[in-house]
């Protein structure tokens, strides 16, 4: 790999023309935007190995990333180059080194592509490797590991930025970015949604009822975590030999005594308190029973899947099963298995986790695997086939969000597309038979019913300085199939839903969608306070999310959660019985259960 410093001298000019060693060749300042412009993703029509598979772009974004790479030359590097701060004394590089970080008081130095703008996508680079070994020596080496398993980008390894696509990125900064707003092309975001519910709508459901997940998970007996009866709603009420509740009402804590304020006829349980901090969305297992999560970077095993089970028993000790992997837990529809990402996308039945022997899940087990043969992108949704052992998977573009989150990323672009694939399970491994882009403008954040039958795409627009504006979701009827060597994905609109939120889940009877947000300034009207300056709403504002229930059968949106200042409610989903689970962030990470969609069953 070549060395960032033997094009350092580049960046000190903005000629026209220059011509460099090897293939680092530019003719004009134009030339130089679309090299870049194309590498990125940003321009070209080709994203796969780009920034593109991952992220939605417009002129403000560029520029966003840029102005954070030019303020951490500003302000940690003085503004020489990489190879001229390896050059330095160690502790004028470790003060470098700890200014691009999140917060340089703390021991364990902890960091973000937010930060770093386009430095992330040059971490993996020798200048920065050079960096870390001036400044810490024999130490070296873990430490640089724990900061590119924290910004590299892209995530997967792949397509990253060679040192000549990064130094020409870097002289177009200092250029100023011409021709940015000319190449980008049209930019012409949707700024409003317009409501639309059809009538087949409620015919699905109705379909459902009889041969969804949530039925045939009943019909097969799969007992439910916490649940000693029939009665769904009489489920998290099991108490110690002192008669106290094992899972606390969360009106009956200190912490959680207003989170359902305004559902007083709900039941909202305090499931667990995780030991560990998460890393991206929380998923749980279609019995309830296990929980997956990713975990803190900076552990040689990132992911977790907790087994609840143990809290049923005298000692009430949760299990914790490392996984070797990042981040996305999924669990199928059918209990029948689960898949997590990182390093590649890993795939096991289910049954894995019941043996207590099991501590870790490395992909080495017989009845699991990480392979090509089955490889789907991040912030994947997985269905389970109702006509066979299929998984349907569906990804594309979506905000990134790890926890607590009140950043507002840009909005999708008229270029998105949802990615269709159909996973065939052969009674001993899992295979990719088939896959289908399907054009989905202005929309990611890609959510699948249980049953696959059902996409949901999260609709964004942005105003005329491109800000973001989050219009609502659009609901498709997917139909994929696979036909000879080819496979077939049929869609057709169901719904627009103008509810702005982020990501999204739907039910096992695919009557009800779940979503989160972070508390706007037009909500002070819903949460009840007298103006949107009330001395009481306005610590709320881009610090607090609730979690929101929809439901297709009476068009009734109801507000699940009443956080408070700090808390965050996040990344729900449902079990198969109906029960809402949900992550609350409130210094602590809680495991929380709600009853809401199954009283609103009721009605």
């Amino acid at each position: 790999m070549k060395h960032l410093s033997l094009v350092a001298t580049l960046l000190l000019f903005g000629t026209t023309q220059q011509t460099f060693a090897g293939d680092f060749h530019v003719d004009t300042i134009r030339d130089r935007a679309v090299h870049v412009l194309t590498r990125l993703g940003a321009i070209g029509g080709q994203p796969e190995g780009t920034c593109a598979t991952c992220h939605s772009f417009n002129p403000n974004m560029i520029e966003t990333w840029g102005q954070s790479s030019e303020k951490i030359d500003r302000s940690c590097f003085n503004r020489k180059s990489l190879a001229e701060v390896a050059r330095l004394e160690p502790r004028l590089v470790e003060q470098a080194i700890k200014c691009m970080s999140e917060d340089q008081t703390q021991p364990d130095l902890k960091f973000s592509p937010k930060k770093l703008g386009f430095y992330a996508a040059a971490a993996h680079l020798d200048d920065f490797v050079a960096v870390f070994q001036k400044a810490y020596g024999p130490a070296a080496d873990s430490k640089y590991q724990s900061f590119l398993a924290d910004v590299k980008m892209p995530i997967d390894g792949t397509g990253q930025l060679s040192a000549e696509d990064f130094a020409k990125l870097q002289l177009w900064g200092k250029e100023g970015r011409p021709f940015l707003f000319e190449l980008m092309g049209d930019m012409d975001f949707p700024d409003t949604c317009t409501p639309y519910l059809s009538n087949k709508i409620s015919d699905h459901i109705n379909q459902m009822k009889l041969t969804g997940w949530q039925a045939r998970n009943e019909e097969s007996g799969i007992m439910m975590f916490a649940c000693s009866t029939d009665n769904t709603l009489a489920c998290f009420d099991q108490k110690n030999a002192r008669n106290e509740d094992l899972f606390p009402s969360a009106r009956a804590t200190t912490i959680g005594r207003q989170w359902q304020q305004d559902l007083p006829n709900s039941q909202m349980k305090i499931v667990h308190k995780l030991d560990f901090d998460i890393n991206y969305w929380m998923r749980t297992s279609a019995d309830g029973r296990f929980v997956g999560n990713g975990r803190s970077s900076k552990m040689s095993l990132n992911g977790v899947i907790t087994d609840l089970q143990g809290l049923l028993l005298p000692q009430r000790r949760a299990r914790n099963i490392s996984v070797e992997a990042n981040y996305d837990p999924s669990f199928f529809s059918d209990n029948s298995g689960f898949m997590f990402q990182g390093g590649g996308t890993g795939i096991c039945r289910q049954h894995v986790l019941h043996d207590p022997s099991v501590t870790v899940i490395d992909w080495t087990h017989p009845s699991c695997s990480r392979t090509e043969d089955h490889r789907v992108g991040l912030y994947q949704t997985v269905g389970s086939s109702l006509e066979g052992d299929d998984l349907i998977t569906v990804t594309g573009n979506y905000e990134s969000d790890s926890g607590a989150s009140t950043d507002y990323y840009e909005p999708f672009n008229s270029r998105e597309t949802a990615h269709v694939q159909l996973i065939a399970y052969n009674g001993s491994r899992y295979q990719k038979i088939g896959a289908k882009n399907v054009n989905m403008p202005f929309q990611g954040d890609f959510a699948l019913s249980p049953s696959g039958k059902i996409l949901v795409a999260r609709l964004t627009g942005a105003d005329e300085n491109f800000n973001p504006i989050y219009l609502g979701y659009n609901i498709y009827s997917l139909k994929a199939e696979k036909i000879g060597d080819d496979l077939s994905v049929g869609t057709e609109k169901l719904a627009t839903l103008c509810l702005p939120g982020r990501k999204s889940n739907m039910s096992f009877n695919e009557r009800f969608l779940s979503y989160y947000m972070t508390v706007r300034v037009s909500d002070w009207v819903d949460l009840g306070f007298a103006s949107a300056t009330d001395p009481g709403f306005l610590p709320m504002i881009d610090n607090a999310a609730n979690v929101f229930v929809y439901d297709f059968l009476t068009g009734i949106n109801t507000r699940v959660t009443r956080m408070e200042p700090g808390q965050f409610a996040q990344f729900p989903h449902f079990r198969s019985d109906g029960w809402l689970m949900f992550m609350v962030q409130a210094n602590e990470t809680f495991v929380v259960a709600s009853d809401a969609a199954l009283k609103l069953s009721a009605h």
